[in-house]
This record gives structure tokens, C-alpha cells and sequence, in this order.
């Protein structure tokens, strides 16, 4: 016998509750991972090891932090699909590579930035993930194609250059000898990856607006 409803009411079931979980797994993360950057940062500041460039670099990691989250949370409000043990593995990923750069606050701009260059590399797999369950949707594909044209591309660069520009400087800086100049070089470098995610992230998100009001027509 079929049970086409009552298929449907699970498939639909699942795919509501990938939003909670994924979003819900996320913020944990993050929340933790503020949390390690703020013990970090008093750590360091009672040891009197907390500078200029680690505090610049700190706001960097906060930025990352914000990216990422603010990242997921267009995405789950935008698409849903039935999760995968490969959906688990990427929030987990990223907080790995999170705290790496908080722990490598103590070793210098070289390390973060190292540890920030993983982070998007890993970025590249979670966006690769999400286009390919996209185009897995093909009830939705045509809709879907009009509302996010030119996002998959826009995302995957972005991690690229972004990954080659951080494990670059960390290559760079780390020839040089530990130094407050390298570090303070390095830590701006960090705030602007971070701010070219979070500019592409708004620019996205007004683009996304503008698509549903003229697809709503």
C-alpha cells in the first residue's frame, strides 16, 4: 500500500525542523566560542600578554564569529531540506577552526590567521553543501534558481580569496620574527576578511528583498 500523506507529513516535518536543530546547534557553538574569546582575552590581559594587535585581532575572531552565525541564519530562513550526517559534521567543523584561532591568540597574528584560513576553506564544503541540496529540491529549482542567481558563485569566491589572502599572510608573517608589527599587520588583515564576509552577507540579504518583491508580482 502507498502512503503518499503521510510521507509528505514527515518529509514536511523534517524539513521544519531543520531549521530549530541547525540554527539552534549553531548558536550553541557560537555562544561557546564568545565565551572561550572572552576567558582567552581576560587570560591574556592578567598576564599582561594582551596588546594592541591582540585586541584588534580579537575583534576579528568577534567578526568571524558574528559572519558565520549571521551566515547560517540567512540560510535557514531562506532554504530547508532533510538533514545528513554531513550537515553535522560542518557546524562542528567550523567551531573547531573557531576556537583554533582563540587558542592561537597567544601565538600571534600568524596563527589566527592560519586558523582563519582553514575556517573558510571549511566554508567552501558548507556552501558546496547547501547549493548541492538545493539543486537536489527540483520542486522548488526554478523558484529557487531566480531568488539566489549568482549567490553560489559570490559565496565559493569569496572563501577562496579570502583563504588565500589569510593563509598568505600568515605564510608572510610567520618568516618574520614574533613582532608587534607583524602582529598589528596581520590583525587589520583579519578584520577585513571579516568585514568583506559580513559587507557580502548584507549586500546578499538586500538583493534576496528586492527578489521577493519583484518575484512576487
Amino acid at each position: 500500500m502507498a502512503y503518499p500523506e503521510e510521507v509528505e507529513e514527515i518529509r514536511t516535518r523534517m524539513r521544519n525542523a531543520f531549521a530549530v536543530i541547525y540554527l539552534g546547534l549553531l548558536s550553541i557553538i557560537q555562544g561557546v566560542a564568545l565565551a572561550a574569546l572572552f576567558g582567552k582575552a581576560d587570560s591574556m590581559l592578567s598576564r599582561h600578554l594582551f596588546h594592541l594587535p591582540q585586541l584588534i585581532l580579537s575583534l576579528g575572531i568577534f567578526l568571524a564569529i558574528v559572519a558565520v552565525w549571521n551566515q547560517y541564519q540567512m540560510g535557514v530562513m531562506l532554504y530547508a531540506w532533510t538533514a545528513e550526517l554531513f550537515d553535522a559534521f560542518i557546524p562542528f567543523t567550523i567551531g573547531i577552526f573557531e576556537f583554533g584561532m582563540i587558542s592561537a591568540l597567544e601565538y600571534g597574528a600568524s596563527a589566527v590567521l592560519l586558523a582563519d584560513g582553514l575556517l573558510l576553506l571549511v566554508g567552501i564544503a558548507a556552501f558546496e553543501q547547501q547549493y548541492y541540496q538545493l539543486r537536489r529540491n527540483t520542486k522548488a529549482a526554478p523558484f529557487l534558481q531566480q531568488l539566489n542567481r549568482g549567490f553560489r558563485a559570490a559565496d565559493i569566491w569569496s572563501c577562496v580569496v579570502g583563504a588565500a589572502i589569510a593563509l598568505g599572510s600568515a605564510a608572510a608573517i610567520g618568516r618574520w620574527a614574533p613582532n608587534p608589527t607583524g602582529d598589528l599587520i596581520g590583525s587589520f588583515v583579519l578584520v577585513a576578511l571579516a568585514l568583506s564576509h559580513l559587507t557580502r552577507e548584507v549586500y546578499q540579504w538586500r538583493i534576496v528583498l528586492q527578489r521577493l518583491d519583484a518575484l512576487a508580482a
